[in-house]
């Protein structure tokens, strides 16, 4: 089994890689295709890859339950700068990376206040990763339903699923709480 609960990049495979995270990794290629053969991002994308091939069965495994939980998720990096050239620098920022402890009240915080999400958990097993969603992007409650119901094969999900569910499956594939047989 390939085992990444424990290894960086589990969250990537729904939300895609930050832009600028991205340019750095693929020396500013910005494909996702450049990043390199091997790693735990590359890993854990080959693993979801795998996982789509042919017309596999899904199964939700017996413990995968949801429970109610809080994120706080980053606004935007502190003092970010436009790429474009016509774009003015911001004052604000420029004099927060003069001094950044003294200037920190200057720009807007990197994270915004809390809020409501729900997370799928193994119920016997509180060290296995979680998988984060806000129902109202993602339909992780209905995907649960969906999943807990019967095993689906790949081509009936795609079929009934919508994108963020697809991309919700794929993080739950990766964590290792849907099986593909």
């Amino acid at each position: 089994m390939f085992d990444v609960r424990s290894r960086p990049f589990q969250a990537l495979v729904d939300t895609g890689i930050a832009p600028d995270l991205l340019r750095v990794l693929s020396k500013g290629t910005d494909r996702v295709e450049d990043i390199g053969r091997s790693g735990p991002l590359v890993e854990a994308l080959s693993h979801v890859k795998d996982a789509r091939a042919g017309n596999k069965t899904y199964r939700l495994r017996a413990s995968v339950v949801v429970k109610e939980s809080v994120t706080v998720d980053p606004a935007r990096g502190k003092a970010v700068q436009s790429r474009d050239p016509n774009v003015p620098v911001d004052p604000a920022a420029a004099r927060y990376w003069t001094d950044p402890l003294r200037h920190a009240a200057d720009v807007d915080p990197s994270y915004g206040e809390p809020r409501h999400c729900h997370r799928f958990h193994v119920a016997d097993d509180a060290a296995a990763a979680q998988v984060r969603f806000d129902d109202a992007i993602h339909g992780g409650l209905a995907l649960h339903a969906t999943l807990a119901k019967r095993p689906h094969t790949h081509a009936e999900l795609v079929a009934i699923l919508s994108p963020g569910q697809q991309a919700l499956l794929s993080r739950m594939v990766q964590a290792g709480m849907v099986e593909a047989e």
